[in-house]
């Protein structure tokens, strides 16, 4: 549907991409986060890793969101009714703790 690349906040390094994903048939929207090999090598020798993924719809201001360690492979968050209104996708990204990126989708509207 939409995807945004994620860079490290101190730097233009791509770490990953953020998609906002859409179901038809359940009428439900989540964000889906996939890291970069960088990412990987990042994960692997120097920093424990935990990514919050989120969902929001603008016409309520309902979100949710969902943490875990990063897997090094595709992690979604949870499914988020569309509803009526816009919506999008964001990821936040920590290393040891810290937050060092934040990346979010296009707002676009969904059935």
């Amino acid at each position: 549907m939409s995807a945004k690349k994620v860079s490290l906040m101190d730097r233009r390094h791509i770490i990953g991409e953020i998609e906002l994903r859409y179901s038809h048939r359940e009428q439900a929207a989540w964000g889906r986060f996939v890291g970069s090999e960088g990412l990987d090598k990042l994960a692997l020798h120097r920093h424990e890793v935990d990514l919050v993924i989120g969902v929001d719809r603008e016409s309520d201001g309902e979100s949710l969101e969902y943490q875990d360690d990063y897997w090094f492979d595709y992690q979604w968050g949870d499914l988020l009714k569309t509803g009526s209104g816009r919506l999008h996708a964001w990821v936040r990204i920590c290393f040891d703790g810290a937050e060092v990126a934040y990346g979010e989708t296009d707002r676009i509207d969904l059935p």
